[in-house]
């Protein structure tokens, strides 16, 4: 008698948790889904960000702090997932787990670990916001420090922390955020800007670069700043006419000229406002920086130099480069890096990648260094797939944050816990019937 009523109680349960798994929708968007190739990336060091042709905007990597714009209670993002709730995106910014991205309206959206760039607390967005105050804006740049903004009409906004003077105020305010972005003063005529770890850059209309933040080998070097940590203005670092890129990590800051030259800033330049070309480049069309230098050439050629403790000069080896290296693949049309990595798209669309790859931050599902290019091809299963495109996408939860689109194939943010709770109470109820039946008995 008691084993048939326990029996009877287990077969409740069953039914039970079989009505509670078919209300719960953790379904994503099925194969039909349309495909699209990247035409922008940028990799923070540990997640990447992609735009594909259609505007989306695509993540992989380590989701730590919510960086991939993903809520997943697994950290790893093997193969890119879809950031919904944004479209029209046309540039990326990234810096280990804080995420930007700028639409074609002239806004700014934010999420990830942005502590010190968004939000004055240690709350983790793991869906996009907006920027507030921030519109008509043209290019962005991240910081681990400080975010930047240009907008069209040539000013540059800041926000984000004060500790070394980011603000470029004249002011110094250690662990002071500024939520808010605010306009740095006497900045006028702008045409483009940059970040490291910690300095800003910004490039005027006269062919000067200016810097301000903390200390950089390119402003020691002529500057007479000494050792001095930071600067709370913006000084000038390089006067050179006719600058078409600039780019900057913490040991070097590169611009390419409209001439095709490369020209540097570091420790070993010469006391003047006059950078020092580097040899061994010439027809260069654009330039993008990590631990390293990634440099690309008019016909195609890619070319690097620096740090390569994860093989991302892409020469097959773990070496330092002084001088820049040509790498042995296809010819290409685009080149970004990260901080250990290295990417490039082909002339017929395809995506190559070499470099730290230990979370994944390649996409090809790997997870494993690789010294020399490899072409990446995504599928759901993970590894290379026959051709390169996009995975299906994942949707996320309505928010009050302007997501929008369909939101009939959603994963929950609270799916994981909920699922736990739900089973809790299930084992609860059959526990209860079972005693009440062995009280009967």
């Amino acid at each position: 008698m008691i084993l048939n009523r326990v029996l009877k109680a287990g077969a409740f349960s069953v039914v039970l948790a079989a009505l509670i798994i078919a209300t719960v929708n953790i379904s994503v968007a099925d194969d039909t889904t349309d495909m699209s190739r990247f035409v922008s990336l940028q990799s923070s060091g540990f997640h990447t960000l992609a735009i594909g042709e259609d505007g989306s905007l695509w993540a992989w990597g380590s989701n730590g702090d919510g960086a991939c714009g993903v809520y997943s209670v697994d950290e790893r993002v093997p193969e890119p997932v879809r950031v919904e709730g944004l479209s029209n995106v046309t540039q990326v910014a990234c810096y280990f787990t804080d995420s930007m991205a700028l639409l074609g309206d002239g806004t700014v959206w934010m999420w990830g670990g942005s502590s010190s760039n968004f939000k004055n607390d240690s709350t983790e967005l793991y869906v996009p916001v907006q920027v507030p105050g921030l519109t008509g804006v043209k290019q962005i740049a991240c910081g681990q420090w400080c975010s930047l903004a240009l907008k069209d009409d040539g000013t540059v906004w800041a926000w984000g922390n004060n500790e070394y003077g980011h603000m470029g105020d004249g002011t110094k305010a250690s662990r002071i955020y500024y939520t808010t972005p605010v306009q740095v003063p006497g900045l006028s005529g702008i045409k483009m800007i940059a970040c490291n770890a910690a300095t800003m850059f910004v490039v005027d209309n006269n062919g000067t670069v200016w810097a301000w933040g903390k200390s950089h080998p390119a402003m020691v070097s002529w500057n007479g700043l000494g050792n001095k940590l930071y600067t709370t203005v913006p000084v000038q670092v390089i006067k050179q006419p006719g600058i078409v890129a600039i780019t900057a990590n913490d040991v070097q800051l590169c611009i390419v000229t409209e001439n095709g030259k490369v020209w540097k800033k570091d420790y070993a330049s010469n006391k003047t406002p006059t950078p020092d070309e580097i040899k061994g480049l010439r027809d260069i069309a654009t330039i993008n920086s990590g631990y390293h230098m990634v440099a690309l050439e008019k016909d195609g050629s890619v070319y690097t130099w620096g740090k390569n403790d994860h093989g991302q000069i892409g020469d097959g080896t773990i070496t330092y480069r002084t001088a820049p290296y040509k790498v042995n693949v296809p010819p290409v049309k685009a080149v970004f890096s990260g901080q250990f990595q290295t990417f490039a798209i082909g002339e017929n669309g395809d995506l190559w990648g070499w470099g730290g790859d230990e979370v994944n931050q390649l996409g090809d599902g790997g997870g494993t260094d690789k010294t020399l290019p490899v072409k990446i091809s995504f599928n759901k299963s993970g590894g290379s797939a026959p051709e390169a495109s996009l995975p299906t996408p994942i949707k996320l939860p309505q928010s009050p944050t302007n997501v929008t689109g369909d939101q009939s194939k959603v994963i929950s943010p609270g799916f994981d816990f909920g699922i736990i709770a739900l089973l809790g109470c299930l084992f609860i109820v059959t526990g209860l019937i079972t005693s009440i039946c062995r009280r009967k008995d």
